[in-house]
């Protein structure tokens, strides 16, 4: 599991609200140790996903606050001609953070794991979508059990 350092995130309560959440991940990848097969074991996947993948917003909601709102420090580590372009549009939901990191190429320090950060952030976002059982915008898989499988979680885990 990564620690996140205090100073990491702006809003204080959502740094707890994400820690809160992650304590929920631990109990969750216990409990999945502690099944005794793979069938039991992969009907923990999707709500691990889900996790993960509301950590990854809360983290990239974070982001987006502190380019509009902590102006003075530049905290974010990104040149000013391009926080100027992005203050102009409203960005507050998953699929615009994404839109914004891949239009003004925004990287972030992922140990150099991912072969291409942007094309996963693709494949995070039909994830994402993926979480409604009736699967309407036909994402991924048309099964649940293929559509989170382990892949996608140790995916997650590495961003």
């Amino acid at each position: 599991m990564k620690v996140i350092k205090p100073r990491f995130i702006g809003n204080f309560k959502l740094g707890d609200n994400i820690a809160y959440n992650f304590k929920i991940l631990q109990i969750l990848y216990n409990a999945q140790a502690q099944l005794n097969n793979d069938n039991d074991r992969c009907l923990l996947n999707k709500p691990i996903t889900i996790i993960l993948m509301s950590i990854i917003e809360a983290i990239l909601h974070d982001y987006f606050f502190r380019i509009n709102n902590h102006s003075i420090e530049n905290s974010i580590n990104i040149p000013e001609t391009f926080l100027k372009k992005i203050r102009t549009k409203k960005y507050d939901k998953f699929d615009h953070y994404i839109e914004a990191i891949i239009k003004y190429d925004i990287k972030f320090d992922t140990d150099n794991q991912l072969k291409n950060f942007h094309a996963g952030l693709k494949e995070l976002q039909k994830l994402r979508n993926r979480v409604h059982i009736q699967n309407t915008k036909k994402q991924l898989e048309e099964d649940d059990r293929k559509a989170f499988t382990k892949k996608e979680e140790c995916w997650l885990k590495n961003i």
